[in-house]
């Protein structure tokens, strides 16, 4: 591949983002710090295939 080509599919910066995001597995240690920290919980959750959010 070119480097032109490779530019044009890396992501941007700005769309990384979500990677800074202290993510957390445990739902209920989650729940737990939220409270303590005054702040709501965002839950996402899927069912099937990861690959294909079926």
């Amino acid at each position: 591949m070119d480097t032109e080509m490779l530019r044009r599919l890396k992501p941007a910066a700005g769309e990384m983002r979500w990677l800074e995001i202290p993510w957390r597995t445990d739902l209920w240690a989650g729940c737990r710090e939220a409270e303590a920290a005054g702040r709501p919980v965002f839950l996402w959750a899927m069912n099937g295939n990861p690959l294909g959010c079926v």
